[in-house]
């Protein structure tokens, strides 16, 4: 009889600032306030059935300033102030926050 290998499910994905962290695991999108006074309320979990959408725009500005938008059925849009820079290390930041966004409007459908 043939094995059978089931594969593990991928990483998730992380993108994060000075102030906070978002990751997507698959089935939701989890949000870390790194300088929240209450330990307990820190990170949110917002489940995939929860999520309408995710953006991520530019601000305006010389293109230093952007935003994580994460629209939630019945609840406030969250929003995450994001300054990628203008060095390697900028775009490589940018470049996460881009494939995030994507991967979670992927399968939010």
């Amino acid at each position: 009889m043939g094995r059978t290998s089931r594969q593990a499910p991928p990483p998730p994905l992380r993108a994060g600032t000075l102030w906070a962290r978002v990751a997507f695991d698959g089935r939701a999108v989890s949000v870390t306030w790194r300088l929240h006074p209450v330990p307990g309320l820190r990170t949110r979990r917002y489940p995939l059935a929860q999520v309408l959408a995710a953006d991520y725009a530019w601000l305006g500005g010389e293109g230093e300033r952007r935003r994580f938008d994460l629209a939630l059925r019945g609840r406030k849009p969250v929003r995450v102030g994001v300054h990628p820079g203008l060095s390697g290390r900028g775009r490589r930041k940018e470049s996460r926050w881009q494939e995030l966004v994507a991967t979670v409007k992927a399968a939010v459908g």
